[in-house]
């Protein structure tokens, strides 16, 4: 096989590996911007709760727990999705480090001629 066949091979075979490893990053990049429109969800709640404590205080009520109780489930919720997103980008992580090409392989592609 000729020098140019040979490098020719090597890149296609090289080429699959970054577009896969390309793929597998913008997995990764996607999960994280859920991670964090989750965690604005999360401040969402927050506040909601800080607005209907100090609605509760202002009208001299008592506060109602149903209300609290729904709202800190719910962050306990998302907070569960957030680890489960967590988890797939560690997933996704391990994979960009599976099948890295070989020393040998890249020897091969600078000494053959």
């Amino acid at each position: 096989m000729s020098f140019f066949e040979k490098l020719s091979t090597d890149m296609a075979k090289y080429g699959k590996k970054i577009i896969n490893k390309t793929d597998i990053v913008a997995q990764i990049a996607k999960l994280n911007i859920d991670i964090k429109k989750k965690d604005r969800e999360i401040v969402k709640i927050k506040i909601g709760i800080g607005d209907h404590i100090l609605e509760q205080w202002d009208k001299k009520d008592r506060l109602i727990d149903d209300v609290l109780q729904s709202k800190v489930e719910k962050i306990k919720k998302i907070k569960s999705e957030i680890d489960d997103i967590k988890i797939k980008i560690e997933s996704l992580k391990s994979q960009l480090w599976e099948s890295e090409p070989k020393n040998e392989d890249i020897k091969d592609i600078n000494t053959t001629s």
